[in-house]
């Protein structure tokens, strides 16, 4: 039996062609398939969270910049 690598959840060899670890049963592709989710999950919610967060920085802002040309000075 040729050794096919070596499986990242239980660190034994795995053989040639094998689909799961004949050890722990961890499917790499199925692992892989879960990380790159996660991480497309957590990009998506810091998308989510910066975009419209750098939309209110920008619009309170220009907001502020507008109210203190043509607002009363309170700082006089």
């Amino acid at each position: 039996m040729a050794d096919g690598g070596t499986c990242p959840n239980c660190r034994e060899g795995v053989p040639d062609g094998a689909d799961v670890c004949p050890h722990c049963g961890l499917n790499p592709k199925q692992k892989l398939f879960q990380f790159a989710l996660g991480v497309v999950m957590v990009g998506g919610l810091a998308m989510w969270l910066t975009i419209p967060g750098a939309l209110l920085i920008v619009i309170v802002g220009v907001g502020l910049a507008v109210t203190s040309r043509i607002g009363p000075t309170i700082w006089a």
